[in-house]
């Protein structure tokens, strides 16, 4: 009865000490090269909806640059914001990107973290947060950011870029 009970139990150790395969995130080494220009393609505020580059081809216009010299900078290619229409009202619910102005940074990478720190127009420096993955072979930037909405509470921002 011992041997049965020490052997369920042995099996039960090794089985929950098992990750399953869904469980880790692609890891980038540290020595990879993040340098390069980064095209949104997934955003979603207060964790609501995840609005994509697929539904809302203007997305893709929004380019994160990360540089050499750690700075980045964030613009959109035709300079014009993209409006987002929230299904099943159609009406304009917010726009992404900043048009013609360019947001410049610097950042601080610490192993597959950035911590990106830029000044708003008001000269408050505030702090982004992006976690460096791969997926499909290409390199990833997931960027958590806090902004306050025109009815001052703060709006989460969750956006996914994919490097080019």
């Amino acid at each position: 009865m011992r041997k049965i009970a020490l052997l369920s139990l042995l099996t039960l150790a090794i089985f929950s000490s098992c990750k399953k395969s869904g469980d880790t995130k692609p890891e980038v080494s540290v020595n990879a090269d993040i340098a390069g220009n980064f095209q949104l393609t997934s955003y979603a505020r207060n964790d609501s909806k995840e609005y994509t580059a697929t539904e809302f081809t203007c997305l893709s216009t929004n380019i994160f640059a990360i540089k050499t010299d750690n700075t980045t900078a964030a613009y959109t290619t035709t300079g014009l914001s993209c409006p987002v229409y929230p299904p099943p009202t159609g009406l304009a619910g917010f726009s992404i990107g900043g048009g013609k102005d360019t947001i410049r940074s610097t950042y601080v990478r610490t192993g597959n973290n950035l911590v990106v720190s830029y000044k708003r127009s008001t000269g408050e420096t505030v702090k982004s947060y992006a976690y460096l993955t791969t997926v499909g072979g290409k390199l990833n930037a997931t960027i958590k950011d806090t902004i306050t909405g025109f009815s001052g509470l703060p709006i989460y921002i969750t956006a996914i870029y994919v490097k080019q």
